[in-house]
């Protein structure tokens, strides 16, 4: 296996962190791994995860962590290489196995694998406890698993009967995730969003991971406000995460496609969405208005935010404010200290007339706690 893909054209970056560093090895000891693996990363600390990432993930070791990581080597994989995009892979493992003292929870692996055309996703579970099952078995298991992954890449399936043999020392999902044409190409940079919007529209912003009932009555008051259908808008980039891979943008449009028109773009700043859209009106949170503001994004320099501003102005762009529940209090537009300039194209929704103190971030929280 590891001969046929190193003679496959392929090449791409492996992101490694607490285990798996043996497919790793098994993969460099071969004759031709340079032609396979452009770079190897191991962010094993939490720092080092946070500088490769750009922020903490919310989990050290889960499917999303190692699928942000898989597309984090995919970008850096497009910096290094002169090579088309569609030959190139970043991969993400991220692995919790087999230590003492024994930790809360079971051991596990995820790998993922990004492409130009498909974001895999490999979960494994082993589930015989750390006392009857070395961390060099389970380091075996990952290593089988992660070029058994690069195979499928190269359409060099291998046989179920390993893991059928095995099944009662470990469980493994797997999924695939194709990427659309037009998702593909917002990626690359080859075009700004999915939809084309001709003249003033109402545009509500966000990640929408998940979409409550907070944001459904938001668009609602907005588009009867405006007497406009609202549009949602996320951005596959964002200036402090790794851009979105197929598995996420599935999972979002899966869950908006029955409550709106959906547009995918590049957009990470208003000012890029501004240039998408002139002449739209953004459905936002107090919160974001405040981080527009704030000199933090634009490099400490009070000049460059206000630049931003006066463009966003030149665009025609406006904000509908909507409160904000935040460390304890209600955050409204009048609550905040902005710029002359930023507050002439914001225009307030009251409070009498939207309150909701539910929020995405919590929703996820509570998620990841499970059941009481």
């Amino acid at each position: 296996m590891i001969q046929a893909i190193h003679t496959a054209n392929i090449s791409g970056v492996i992101a490694l962190a607490g285990g798996g560093s043996q497919a790793l090895a098994d993969l460099l000891k071969q004759p031709g791994a340079s032609s396979t693996i452009l770079e190897a990363i191991v962010p094993y600390s939490g720092s080092a995860m946070v500088n490769f990432l750009g922020r903490a993930p919310d989990q050290s070791c889960s499917a999303l962590t190692a699928r942000q990581m898989a597309m984090q080597a995919w970008q850096r994989a497009r910096q290094l290489s002169s090579k088309q995009a569609d030959t190139l892979f970043g991969l993400g493992l991220t692995a919790a196995l087999a230590t003492q003292p024994q930790r809360k929870g079971s051991d596990r692996c995820y790998i993922a694998l990004q492409t130009l055309t498909e974001t895999l996703e490999l979960a494994i579970d082993f589930t015989l406890p750390d006392s009857a099952q070395l961390r060099q078995q389970q380091e075996n298991l990952c290593t089988e698993q992660t070029l058994g992954l690069l195979g499928h890449l190269i359409g060099r399936e291998t046989s179920d009967q390993q893991s059928k043999d095995r099944s009662d020392q470990y469980q493994r999902s797997f999924s695939s995730t194709a990427g659309k044409p037009d998702w593909q190409s917002v990626l690359l940079g080859k075009q700004s969003s999915t939809l084309e919007v001709a003249g003033p529209s109402l545009i509500f912003p966000g990640a929408f991971d998940p979409i409550h009932k907070g944001h459904m009555e938001m668009k609602r008051i907005a588009e009867q406000h405006t007497a406009m259908n609202a549009l949602f808008e996320i951005s596959v980039f964002n200036v402090d995460k790794p851009p979105l891979d197929y598995w996420e943008m599935q999972k979002r449009h899966a869950s908006l496609t029955d409550l709106g028109e959906l547009v995918f773009t590049s957009a990470a700043t208003f000012v890029e969405k501004a240039a998408i859209f002139p002449e739209a009106t953004f459905i936002v949170g107090a919160d974001t208005i405040k981080r527009i503001a704030n000199i933090t994004y634009y490099q400490q320099d009070p000049q460059h935010r206000d630049r931003a501003i006066n463009e966003l102005v030149r665009r025609g762009a406006r904000f509908l404010v909507f409160g904000r529940f935040n460390e304890g209090h209600f955050n409204t537009l009048e609550d905040l200290d902005l710029p002359v300039i930023l507050q002439a194209i914001c225009e307030q929704v009251p409070e009498s007339r939207f309150r909701d103190d539910v929020s995405s971030t919590l929703i996820r929280q509570d998620q990841h706690k499970g059941p009481a």
